[in-house]
């Protein structure tokens, strides 16, 4: 077994670290567990269900909002994502008010 160190954040802001335990297989997760291979599966099934939920709450809200449509037309299409890329430059560039009053 190894340890990875990683940050915990909350409100985007780094507020510890934790140690955490890196098995290099089944048996030896297993064995570290209380319950065995009973708790070894129930994390899994729970971090399963919880892989299934994130897709598909990604695929009903991050898809559908306008910006989402574009970041996925412009990775399948190089010539839009450039197009993309130089109206952000063009439009980050001017201030805010100016860009409302050219409208």
């Amino acid at each position: 077994m190894k340890k990875t160190t990683k940050d915990v954040k909350s409100n985007k802001e780094v507020i510890g670290k934790v140690e955490i335990p890196v098995y290099d297989s089944i048996k030896e997760m297993a064995a570290a567990f209380k319950g065995g291979e009973a708790d070894v599966l129930a994390l899994a099934n729970r971090q399963n269900a919880s892989d299934i939920m994130n897709e598909y709450r990604a695929g009903k809200t991050r898809a559908s909002t306008p910006i989402a449509q574009l970041n996925k037309l412009a990775k399948s299409n190089p010539e839009l994502e450039k197009q993309i890329a130089a109206l952000v430059a063009k439009y980050a560039a001017v201030p805010v008010a100016a860009a409302s009053a050219a409208k």
